[in-house]
């Protein structure tokens, strides 16, 4: 295959992509003699439609990129890249041959077949790596690590090397349902402000079946409404993550402007990931079960009840909280909305608040908050007093209950404010007032 003396130079807005409203191919006509460095090709014998060239080209095979000598003729099959997809479905396998033949072919089989399918296998020890070396589609690229190096790693390795407009996330051992992926690319493209759209899960057991045990704690988790982003950050702080992962479809461009996942978290980097998604855009759940999340038995799933997960997600929870001081102060006030700017700084508030949940990780969270806030205190400030009767009142770690067998209800925050000091100046509004006010705010809501 050789390319003459004509070039059409790169009008397209990124690597083998194409502008989606351009109309015209005469403006991009030149000689080779003008390309520089980098040019594109367009062939356009029979192949693979696409509308928006339709008014000049009914038909357009593959978009050629070749770098270097621009006046070179013969094109090598190495130098080009097929036209960009809309959907990249991105999955981070390990260790599950029981289920990921299953995985592939329901994306495989969906009715919207403008996908790749990249799978970053994170050194797998069982028979996993052979099963997706039988699949042969061209629209599967798969990568072997040969070590495990961690979920996140393997699944941010498909993100950076996806092409597509859209980033649909799918676990190994899950299922697309038919018509996933036709649902939410017509609802994106459709709403040009929504950055990314969620589902509901199907809840399915090792085996397949539908899961009966309508008690499980996702059931409840994932039982949730479409909201505004700032209600969605509110649920976050609150209650935790109520998004299933599996059932995500995000504008690539935002993981450009936001950033992976945070390799650093195991048990809640979605979670990390749907806050600073939040915090600068709007999303949308659809009102329908668009993915099967396969309930595994003996605790083997990442959000399972085993005691080191739990350990571990309290202590995941209590970082990914600071991302809510890093609000704009617009964002912050409609987040809390009962926040009021004249008794406090955001960060001395959110610290207050946070310990009135009583959970491990918000107590952590808001001891640390205050600890900061006062870096910017008097020396002498009520506040440094308040705080060191707050350490001394809020047993992060148990130790008062396990030495003395106290009950659940002997170190709650509210009885921490009825110990703290009732004095207060005029223009410091004491900070009793202040658990007072959040505490009725919390019984009322």
């Amino acid at each position: 295959m050789t390319v003459r003396n004509l070039t059409r130079q790169l009008p397209f807005k990124r690597l083998a992509g194409y502008e989606r409203d351009f109309t015209g191919f005469n403006e991009i006509l030149v000689s080779s003699k003008h390309c520089r460095h980098r040019t594109a090709c367009i062939l356009d014998p029979p192949g693979r439609p696409v509308s928006t060239f339709k008014q000049h080209h009914a038909r357009i095979s593959c978009i050629f990129l070749f770098v270097g000598n621009p006046y070179k003729e013969n094109i090598s099959p190495h130098n080009y890249l097929m036209a960009a997809p809309k959907v990249s479905v991105v999955i981070a396998s390990y260790n599950h041959d029981q289920y990921i033949e299953e995985c592939l072919n329901s994306v495989l089989n969906q009715s919207f077949q403008d996908v790749e399918i990249l799978v970053t296998d994170d050194g797998s020890t069982d028979t996993t790596q052979k099963i997706l070396a039988r699949f042969c589609d061209p629209r599967l690229k798969v990568e072997f690590f040969p070590e495990n190096r961690g979920a996140c790693i393997a699944l941010n390795n498909c993100i950076r090397k996806a092409s597509g407009e859209y980033i649909a996330v799918l676990n190994s051992d899950d299922l697309f349902l038919p018509g996933k992926l036709a649902l939410q690319v017509g609802y994106l493209d459709a709403h040009p402000s929504i950055a990314a759209t969620f589902g509901l899960p199907a809840f399915i057991d090792e085996r397949g079946q539908l899961f009966s045990d309508t008690k499980h704690k996702d059931y409840s988790a994932f039982q949730v409404e479409n909201q505004h982003h700032y209600s969605w950050l509110r649920r976050f702080f609150d209650k935790g993550n109520c998004l299933c992962h599996p059932t995500a479809m995000i504008r690539r461009e935002c993981y450009t402007k936001l950033g992976l996942y945070d390799p650093r978290l195991a048990q809640v980097p979605d979670l990390d990931m749907w806050i600073r998604l939040c915090s600068q855009h709007d999303i949308f759940l659809i009102d329908d079960a668009v993915t099967a999340f396969r309930i595994r038995d003996n605790l083997k799933n990442a959000s399972s009840g085993r005691p080191d997960v739990i350990i571990r997600d309290a202590w995941e929870r209590s970082r990914i909280l600071k991302h809510y001081l890093r609000l704009d102060n617009d964002v912050f006030t409609r987040v809390f909305p009962e926040y009021d700017e004249n008794l406090s700084s955001p960060e001395w508030w959110l610290g207050l608040y946070s310990l009135q949940a009583g959970t491990p990780f918000h107590s952590a969270f808001g001891l640390d908050c205050l600890f900061r806030s006062l870096e910017q205190e008097p020396w002498n400030s009520r506040r440094h007093s308040e705080f060191i009767l707050l350490t001394g009142r809020i047993d992060l770690y148990n130790l008062l209950r396990e030495k003395f067998s106290l009950g659940p209800d002997s170190l709650d925050t509210q009885a921490t404010s009825k110990h703290l000091p009732e004095s207060g100046t005029a223009s410091q509004a004491p900070s009793t007032s202040i658990f007072a006010r959040i505490a009725n705010l919390l019984r009322s809501n």
